[in-house]
């Protein structure tokens, strides 16, 4: 059985300080393979600066995934054109112009694991090609006997629950990312992939979605474009899933959401 522990976006100095704390401690009690970590919104909210994530790595985690604020912060850039850092963004962009890579290849119990990152359309900035081919794309150079992990980096639930249906049978476990609001829908779809909408946010619990209330709550009376900052609350909670995997089988068996709230 491999084991795999996906975490749901690091939002902020809240956030980094919690997988400090927590990652290690989840990583044992859950006895987890394999740790994943979105973190495209480590660095006050927008993007992952190369000191931050030198930081969330230091947690123990494996793999660092990123989204549509990939780019936020320009130091990311040097990390991620490194390829024996373990950093992914959508693997829907095209390849040639810009940095990084979205696929990262391990080996687990004998068993190649890919886990591949890609990201919605739907009401999402533009620039990302079809993710549904571009998962056609990817899937017809793997391994066959490979275990394949699936983010989603995706605003829409429906573009999700479709994407997982498209994934079953081509996947061993998919995930959303993004929204920050953690999804109650975790399933083993009938082919044996494991998933779940959203797996919520690493933050700032008294907040709107990892942002200082007051200032959100401003913008959305008033209109007037105002800058975020991140919320400065005590309480910051961690949200990921838990995956079990056959690795003879590569059907997921179960799909466990994680929540652990603490002060920081």
């Amino acid at each position: 059985m491999i084991k795999v522990l996906s975490i749901g976006d690091v939002f902020g100095r809240p956030g980094r300080k919690l997988c400090k704390t927590l990652i290690p401690e989840l990583r044992l009690k859950h006895k987890a393979d394999l740790v994943i970590v979105n973190a495209e919104n480590a660095s006050g909210g927008k993007g992952l600066s190369e000191k931050n994530y030198k930081e969330i790595m230091e947690s123990g985690i494996d793999l660092i995934t990123l989204g549509d604020h990939m780019f936020d912060q320009k130091s990311i850039k040097t990390i991620m054109d490194n390829k024996r850092n373990p950093i992914i963004r959508p693997f829907n962009y095209p390849s040639s112009e810009m940095a990084g890579r979205g696929i990262w290849t391990t080996s687990l119990n004998g068993v190649e694991v890919n886990v591949i990152c890609l990201q919605g359309r739907i009401f999402m900035r533009e620039g990302a090609d079809n993710p549904f081919r571009a998962f056609d794309e990817i899937h017809d150079k793997l391994n066959s006997d490979s275990i394949n992990l699936v983010e989603f980096h995706a605003e829409a639930t429906s573009e999700k629950h479709a994407m997982f249906w498209y994934l079953d049978g081509r996947a061993s476990a998919a995930w959303g990312t993004h929204t920050h609001v953690a999804t109650a829908d975790e399933r083993v779809y009938p082919q044996g992939l494991g998933a779940i909408a959203d797996l919520g946010m690493t933050g700032p619990v008294d907040s709107v979605i990892g942002v200082d209330c007051e200032s959100s709550i401003k913008r959305f009376t008033s209109g007037i474009y105002s800058r975020f900052k991140v919320s400065e609350s005590e309480r910051v909670a961690l949200n990921g899933a838990l995956f079990e995997i056959d690795e003879k089988t590569k059907e997921c068996i179960s799909v466990t959401r994680i929540r652990e709230e603490s002060i920081v």
